[in-house]
């Protein structure tokens, strides 16, 4: 009960995250100005289908110019209008689940990594996972793409500079795999096999990717995967100075990447109070100096002035409400 509240607890908050991000609800104008404001949207119209059912969000991506798409249980799916504050139930999905999603260069979502839809008799736990699919914003439609050359697990992508998609995943063997998806060609090439492939995935101004994140069956001191996107090279980082399962990430303004907080590896509810920077350039990480209150599960984003905003939060069984902000020229954290 306790995990499946913190997962439902931090997934939503990963939603209205994505709102002010993507949208500008969070603002800061100078080291001693206010960061923003909060403001609660319209409850998600859930209804369950079976008995004590719950929701539970897998994915979430901005869509379109206003828009932010959710899928929940197994082939259902949620579209909020940031323009009028209100939710939207789609029942029309071309399959299940999905293991990620992002959006393309013109505003619709990318959806991978999905099975196939069946009768509700039926059990899909053995389906492949190689389904797509593309929701088109405008009319709160979904298509079915291309699906996956193989079946993959913690599936991870972004969006290119050039607008293909690139993907990480692992084999069923347990190989570290990258593919790039060609959204006018609607096919997929495989692309290379990687030192690591990581469950989260970002990409900066320049176009580089680092794709970053042990799960918990992992050794938890783990590297990340840095593709130079001009190079059209990967490189496999150096292993971070400590563990951090369930680390927040963000792309920072001089396009290092940040991993805050974390738990110190496995199941462990002990929490992290720092954060690493990683720098691609030198192929090293740098330790930051202690937050407030060690973070696990929160949320990071990058503020326009260039530091960084931390949400919530898990450390033992204490939940955060509060946030944290990180400025990286002092090296200075601040509630």
């Amino acid at each position: 009960m306790y995990q499946k509240q913190s997962k439902l607890f931090f997934l939503f908050t990963a939603v209205i995250l994505l709102i002010c991000s993507t949208f500008g609800s969070v603002y800061a104008e100078g080291e001693n100005s206010s960061i923003g404001t909060w403001k609660e949207v319209s409850p998600i119209p859930f209804s369950p289908k079976l008995p004590d059912q719950t929701l539970s969000i897998g994915l979430a991506a901005p869509a379109g110019d206003n828009k932010v798409l959710i899928t929940s249980n197994w082939d259902d799916a949620y579209v909020y209008d940031t323009g009028n504050n209100t939710w939207k139930h789609l029942a029309n999905r071309t399959m299940e689940y999905g293991q990620a999603a992002v959006t393309l260069l013109d505003g619709r979502v990318f959806i991978i990594g999905g099975k196939e839809k069946i009768i509700p008799s039926q059990d899909s736990y053995n389906s492949q996972s190689v389904r797509t699919e593309i929701f088109n914003p405008s009319d709160n439609s979904f298509r079915q793409a291309a699906s996956l050359p193989e079946s993959l697990e913690w599936v991870s992508a972004v969006v290119l500079k050039d607008g293909s998609v690139l993907l990480f995943g692992k084999t069923f063997k347990k190989e570290n795999i990258t593919y790039t998806y060609d959204v006018s060609k609607n096919t997929w090439s495989r692309k290379a096999k990687v030192g690591y492939a990581g469950t989260k995935t970002l990409i900066n101004n320049q176009g580089n990717v680092f794709s970053y994140g042990p799960s918990v069956l992992e050794a938890s001191i783990s590297p990340g995967e840095y593709y130079d996107y001009a190079e059209d090279n990967f490189h496999t980082s150096w292993v971070m100075s400590n563990p951090r399962t369930a680390g927040a990430c963000t792309v920072m303004a001089d396009g290092k990447f940040l991993i805050v907080g974390g738990s110190n590896g496995g199941y462990s509810d002990l929490a992290n109070w720092d954060a690493e920077i990683f720098d691609p350039e030198l192929n090293m990480w740098r330790t930051t100096s202690f937050m407030e209150s060690g973070r696990n599960n929160s949320r990071a984003v990058t503020l326009p002035d260039g530091r960084v905003l931390v949400m919530a939060g898990v450390h033992g069984k204490e939940y955060f409400k509060t946030t944290e902000v990180y400025n990286p020229i002092t090296d200075t954290w601040t509630k």
